[in-house]
């Protein structure tokens, strides 16, 4: 399925750093130079102003390269800071206290530990029987630097997604022989990803099983019910803002192979394009895997902003309803508490007026109270 930038993915990975020879111009019909700053500068045929223009662009990347080194001793500064503070505040503890959270901290860390291992334990099977899922990455020549940079963003999220899921699949990312792999491997930790990384195109890297690879996009007119474990599904690895009309489905024609595409239509009511994220179509497929329901699967990924109102309220009627009962209830409650309230402020004014009864002085003859007294001092003897 091909992607577009999608605005909640604005930031990109703060380490994966522009390479030099990436500052380059594009080129008419979306393909960009892949010449070094150097290379361009020498040619002649680059007239004045260009000339300006990868200056000015050399110089912002120099910046933007210092600034984030400095970022990275100033974060590093503040974690020093902030641990030699907790260190003084818990030598400060009592012994008692610091032998509890000793014993707390164990039981994090142990909890961490275990979680860590279950992680590993889930990936490791789904990496050897797990749903295949291809990520084709062989759109570089069709994409600007700012969306390739978009496109390793959205890669990171992809894996962060499998990551956490409860049925995770066996990533498989192809056609990383070229650029994009240069790209691929200077992510930060990308050596350590548990995916199945190819140089080669995914007809080669699964040239045993090409009858049963669909590529999903959103152009095909077969409407996919449910994913298959025997099927391999592929999604276009391509950020384009929909430059390029049915280029994934005229790629799997050309190749002779399946295509599929997401139930949007009949599960869900679109805003906007039905054309994803890479991304959101990763995080829909592993949502089905884990709830095996379409529409659940592609409320909980797609964005509200392209998801239209009904939708919305369809999502929320169950919340609505509860609403309303705890509105009820809270009505019920408010009448009872005035009900009691009104009982209250009588029994306060009931009180109020024997209190005041009582402190009235008496109209009795000071010798009939003097008498009294004297009879009550007589009793007590």
């Amino acid at each position: 399925m091909e992607g577009e930038t999608d605005k909640t993915v604005e930031t990109t990975p703060q380490n994966l750093e522009e390479p030099p020879e990436e500052q380059s111009i594009p080129n008419p019909g979306g393909s960009t130079d892949q010449r070094s700053v150097e290379e361009k500068l020498a040619d002649p045929s680059i007239s004045k102003t260009q000339q300006k223009k990868l200056l000015r662009r050399q110089a912002q990347f120099e910046q933007r390269k210092e600034k984030k080194k400095d970022m990275k001793v100033a974060r590093k500064d503040e974690v020093a800071r902030r641990r030699t503070e907790a260190e003084k505040e818990f030598q400060a503890l009592p012994e008692e206290l610091k032998e509890a959270r000793i014993a707390q901290r164990k039981v994090t860390i142990d909890a961490r530990k275990s979680d860590a291992a279950a992680k590993k334990q889930r990936q490791q099977l789904a990496f050897e029987n797990g749903q295949k899922l291809v990520i084709d990455l062989e759109f570089h020549d069709l994409m600007l630097e700012k969306e390739r940079k978009s496109l390793m963003s959205q890669l990171m999220y992809c894996y962060a997604a499998n990551n956490r899921a409860a049925e995770p699949c066996r990533l498989v990312l192809t056609g990383l022989d070229g650029p994009m792999g240069e790209l691929y491997h200077a992510i930060p930790g990308s050596q350590h990803w548990q995916v199945d990384a190819a140089s080669k195109d995914y007809i080669e890297h699964f040239a045993d099983t090409k009858d049963q690879l669909v590529y999903l996009t959103a152009d095909s007119t077969n409407e996919i019910t449910e994913l298959s474990k025997d099927k391999v599904y592929i999604i276009g690895g391509i950020v384009d803002h929909n430059r390029y009309k049915n280029l994934t489905l005229d790629k799997a024609n050309k190749q002779g192979i399946a295509h599929a595409r997401l139930p949007i239509g009949a599960d869900l009511k679109m805003m906007t394009s039905k054309v994803l994220t890479v991304n959101q179509v990763v995080e829909i497929v592993l949502n089905y895997l884990d709830t095996k329901d379409w529409h659940e699967a592609l409320v909980k990924a797609i964005p509200k902003r392209k998801r239209g109102a009904e939708e919305d309220d369809d999502a929320n009627e169950d919340t609505n309803k509860a609403e309303d009962n705890a509105d009820k209830e809270a009505d019920a409650d408010e009448k009872a508490t005035s009900s009691d309230d009104k009982a209250d402020e009588k029994a306060a004014d009931v009180d109020a007026a024997d209190n005041k009864k009582a402190d009235e002085p008496s109209h009795e003859p000071a010798a009939k109270v003097a008498k009294v007294a004297k009879e009550e001092s007589t009793d007590e003897c």
